[in-house]
Parts: C-alpha cells; sequence; structure tokens
C-alpha cells in the first residue's frame, strides 16, 4: 500500500516516486526516472532504504520485447557481450559463442538461465529481428547477478538481474539504457 505516490513530468522524461508504507521494518523511497534521448530509453532507478532493515534482493526488468509485430522464430538474434552457456538449453535454441538463434518457431513458453557469464558493468544483449535489421541493445551500468532468458510466440524477454543491498539510512542507484536501431 502507498503512502505516497508522486509523478513528475517534464519535455524528455518522466520520473515516478513511490513510498511504500512501512512494513516489519521494511521501508523504501523508489525512485524510478525514465528519459528519452534521441534513440535511446534511459531508466534511472534509486532505492532510498528509511526502514530499520537491511534491504538484500535481486530487480529485473522483464523486457517483453517483440519486433515490428513479428512472431519469434528463425529471423530473430539475440546477441550479448560475452560467451554464452546455459543451463537447460530449449531445444529451439542454438548457441554459437555469444549468440543465441532460434532454430523454429517458438510455440510455447521458453526459460532458461545463461551461466558463466561476465558479472562486470558495461555488459549488454541485442535482440535483432535479422530480416529488417532492427533491434534493441539493453546496456547496464552495475555489475550483473544473473541472467534469465524467458519467451514465447510473440515475446523475448531478457532479463538482467541486479543485487540490491542496502543498509538502513542508505540508498543504491542503477541504470538501464536500450538503444533502438535499424
Amino acid at each position: 500500500t502507498q503512502k505516497d505516490a508522486k509523478r513528475l513530468s517534464k519535455k524528455d522524461n518522466i520520473t515516478f516516486i513511490c513510498n511504500p508504507k512501512e512494513t516489519r521494518g521494511y521501508e523504501i523511497k523508489y525512485i524510478k526516472k525514465i528519459s528519452i534521448k534521441e534513440n535511446e530509453l534511459i531508466v534511472d532507478y534509486t532505492i532510498e532504504n528509511l526502514g530499520k532493515k537491511a534491504i538484500n534482493t535481486t530487480e529485473y526488468c522483464h523486457n517483453f520485447i517483440l519486433i515490428n509485430d513479428k512472431l519469434v522464430g528463425n529471423d530473430y538474434l539475440l546477441r550479448f557481450s560475452y560467451p554464452v552457456e546455459m543451463d537447460n538449453k530449449p531445444e529451439i535454441l542454438d548457441i554459437n559463442n555469444n549468440e543465441i538463434m532460434f532454430n523454429q518457431e517458438v510455440r510455447d513458453v521458453f526459460y532458461c538461465r545463461l551461466k558463466n557469464f561476465s558479472k562486470e558493468r558495461g555488459q549488454y544483449f541485442e535482440l535483432i529481428h535479422k530480416a529488417s535489421g532492427v533491434g534493441v541493445r539493453e546496456s547496464s551500468d552495475f555489475n550483473i547477478e544473473r541472467v534469465a532468458i524467458w519467451g514465447m510466440e510473440h515475446v523475448i524477454s531478457p532479463e538482467v538481474f541486479v543485487n540490491v543491498n542496502i543498509n538502513p539510512g542508505e540508498s543504491q542507484s542503477w541504470k538501464r539504457t536500450y538503444k533502438f536501431f535499424n
């Protein structure tokens, strides 16, 4: 439940500020600023720990992506800035170094996690619709905790997790940048 929520709009960005009610010693101020700059969508996150307990969790964005209404299949390529290894690789996926290709049309929900990936700042993924050359790159300014991929016939969701560890009275900020290209 919210005790307070605000929305601040400017020409090229909007900021959401949420203050949920204190629960069992946990209380935060969550600030999310979404900006547009040329062909980029930039999302800045800040969590301030206003409670009495430390916050230790992870955060990720679902990134439900579909390019030009084209269903997920052979025309899609998912590229990472590091070599890809997977636990429980779905049969519909093929891996070549840092690229994941779809070897058929996606008919069912799939999920997998990457392993042995680079956790350093500045890593990225690109999702490209090969036939049109249109794509999106998500880069992050944080150390990556985990990477998962979820999808179905009409959406691919690369999920990049960040560790959130905030002591009372402290805050943590991170950013995701989405660059669109063709």
